[in-house]
Formats: C-alpha cells, structure tokens, sequence
C-alpha cells in the first residue's frame, strides 16, 4: 500500500512543513510541486517526502487539489544547494525553496521549456544566393546569415532584423521556420565531482591557522591581500 500522507515544503513564514493527504486518483512525487488548500488560499508547494502516519488525525487532514508534476523539477544537486541556503540563512526551507522556482511554476503553470524558432535556408534560397538580391540589403543579410546554417529568431532580432523581412523571404519560399523543444539542461557532474587543488602560499597559511585557532564565533579581517587570495580564503 502506498503512503498516503504527503509531508509538503509551502512558501510561507513557517519553519515547519505540513502534512496532505493524497488521493487515489493523484500520483505527486517528491520533490515536485502539489497544489493544496492552506486556510482560504490555495499554495504551491514542494512534496518532501511521504509517509503512512501523521502527527495529526488523518481524517483531519486536507487532500491534496493537484500534483502539477511527474518529475522532480531540481535535480538532486541544485536541490541540495537550494535546501542549504535555508539551513545557512536560516530562512524557511518552503519560502526558499519557493523563491527558487520561476514566477510562471510558483503560480503552478506547467513545468515546460517553451520552444525556440530557428531559421533555415531552402533549395531555392540556395539557388537565390548564386543569383544576388539586388538593392535588397536587408534581405540579402538575413540570407546570408542562414548560409552557413540554420539561425534562431533571437539571433535575427538582436541583429535588428524584422519580422516583415522574415516573412517576405518565406512568402518567396528562400527560409523556412521550424521549432525546437528546449531540453533541460543536467548539472554538469564534472563540477559536482571536481576537486579543486587550492594552494596557499606561506602568508595565507598563517592567516588560516589564526582564524581556525579561534574557538568562538569571530569576525576577520584580511588586509592587503589580492582578490585571489581572499577568494582561496573563503573556499578553505
């Protein structure tokens, strides 16, 4: 039997995370976002973790409205990072988890990467390049951007090019559009796994052994040091 208590991280001033029940019918997962009733507000919040028991009477407990996600919408890294910045800012773990997702996913709007235009050169553009544009600068430069490949539409409107030559070249059937579903990007494990070899030189080393002599909270001042080796410092 699959638990039925859902242990939920809400973006409000509280350092404590609230338990839901799940319905049947809902299949949330940890670390995805859950919609839930919160006194006269509905919240979106960040499932935890799951559990059969609560501290509360489970027939007290308040259903959960909505799972929005199939998937974590961290990975486990970003979402070790996130949940450090509370511990160490000692800020509710649901409001920063909260602060951390995009404004459209706090509002509970879909967890999807919105699809990119790319521009692409046709047979007959091709065959239009070897014959010139005449005093069509403007399009001659949209073509010829595409000649060594296929550009997106950002790139085109950084390039202060409109959308009108855009669709004269593709009524005379030179470019054509697609898109392209963007992917999530994985955080990269070589920076997850990464040693870093940090070398202090003699000054630095001294400087390090007086502030970890120290057995009581303090605060330090490193003077006349370059911005790398401050940087060495606060890594050690």
């Amino acid at each position: 039997m699959r638990p039925n208590v859902a242990r939920v991280a809400l973006p409000v001033p509280l350092d404590k995370q609230f338990d839901y029940l799940v319905p049947a019918h809902l299949f949330p997962v940890v670390g995805g976002r859950v919609s839930v009733p919160f006194g006269p507000k509905t919240l979106v919040g960040i499932v935890m973790q799951f559990s059969h028991e609560s501290e509360f009477p489970i027939d007290k407990l308040k259903p959960i409205k909505a799972a929005l996600d199939t998937a974590p919408v961290w990975s486990k890294p970003l979402f070790d990072l996130i949940s450090w910045c509370s511990l160490y800012y000692q800020h509710p773990l649901g409001d920063t988890l909260s602060n951390a997702l995009p404004a459209a996913l706090r509002k509970g709007k879909p967890a999807e990467f919105a699809a990119t235009v790319e521009w692409q050169i046709t047979e007959a553009g091709k065959t239009q390049l070897m014959s010139g544009f005449g005093r069509a600068v403007k399009q001659a430069k949209v073509m010829h951007m595409l000649e060594s490949g296929p550009c997106s539409h950002q790139l085109f409107i950084d390039s202060d090019v409109s959308t009108s030559v855009l669709k004269t070249l593709t009524e005379k059937g030179w470019i054509t559009s697609i898109e392209r579903q963007t992917q999530q990007t994985q955080w990269p494990e070589a920076i997850c796994n990464d040693p870093v070899d940090l070398r202090l030189n003699a000054e630095q080393a001294v400087a390090i052994a007086s502030v970890n002599s120290q057995t009581e909270f303090g605060c330090y001042l490193l003077e006349g040091v370059t911005v790398q080796a401050r940087l060495k410092s606060t890594c050690r």
